[in-house]
């Protein structure tokens, strides 16, 4: 896969709990509401148990109107390695800068359908019980419906490794 976007954006994750962080990623798609980037793995990660070598192509989905997220992680041979969703709010997007606050609560789905809840641990005892059921209607929303949205994201990287190769 080859990448032809020269257009750069910077990635802003705001936090509960930690520090934020700022990824630098290829803009491939901007619309008004959303924004996908895409990322290729320098070296290899373990994620949940699952092996994403060198060259592993991440893309990133991002909606002002969805409160989550997703990462859809790709082969080199196109073939899915995984989603990683993350529960969050607030996302705003622009040219150069897509900000979104991470709610803590993270879900990875592997190809065959396996979803494994993470970091509901970590939800801060003190949190405004409006965000905390914010947080578990995302979730249970995310598990409810996992099928269709991994199929949605699934299709739109497809299309878009088809033009990234074009």
């Amino acid at each position: 896969m080859a990448f032809k976007s020269s257009k750069w954006v910077e990635e802003y994750k705001d936090v509960l709990v930690g520090s934020p962080k700022t990824f630098h990623c290829e803009l491939l798609d901007l619309a008004d509401t959303e924004a996908v980037v895409v990322y290729q793995l320098a070296k290899e990660v373990i994620l949940e148990g699952t092996h994403m070598p060198p060259g592993t192509i991440s893309f990133g989905y991002f909606w002002q109107e969805r409160n989550f997220n997703v990462y859809h992680f790709v082969a080199k041979t196109g073939n899915s390695l995984g989603f990683y969703f993350n529960v969050s709010d607030s996302t705003q997007i622009g040219e150069t800068r897509i900000y979104w606050r991470d709610l803590v609560v993270d879900i990875f789905i592997t190809p065959d359908g396996r979803c494994r809840v993470l970091d509901e641990d970590e939800i801060p005892e003190n949190l405004d019980p409006s965000l905390r059921k914010s947080i578990e209607q995302t979730r249970d929303h995310i598990l409810s419906n996992f099928r269709q949205l991994t199929e949605e994201v699934a299709a739109r990287s497809r299309l878009l490794t088809l033009q990234m190769d074009e």
